[in-house]
């Protein structure tokens, strides 16, 4: 009963999570909305931090490339710009496999 009426009041999906967490520790309800609001404002600095980093590269891109030299159009040159964030994505992977091997979370 009490897990429905959190549901009503809350906006957010993740308080549902969060009362059960707090539920299991023995809090109570205000401390897992407290917990909700506390995720949601880890989540939306993450995206602030995402979006400007994007209008910085933007921005970068809009008005330094002008200056660079052309790259020339090349089969070499297209097969490096597809090939290289999946290349990049597959070491970090790798790495946190790596990693997680080494220390389990328990």
């Amino acid at each position: 009963m009490v897990l429905w009426w959190f549901k009503a009041e809350t906006p957010y999906k993740v308080g549902i999570v969060s009362l059960v967490i707090g539920a299991k520790k023995g809090n109570n309800i205000t401390t897992a909305y407290r917990v909700t609001q506390k995720l949601m404002g880890i989540q939306f600095n993450f995206i602030v931090k995402v979006l400007i980093l994007s209008l910085s590269i933007s921005l970068v891109i809009k008005y330094a490339s002008p200056s660079l030299p052309p790259i020339p159009a090349t089969s070499g040159n297209a097969l490096i710009a597809v090939l290289t964030p999946a290349i990049i994505l597959a070491i970090a992977l790798l790495w946190r496999f790596w990693k997680f091997r080494q220390h389990p979370v328990e």
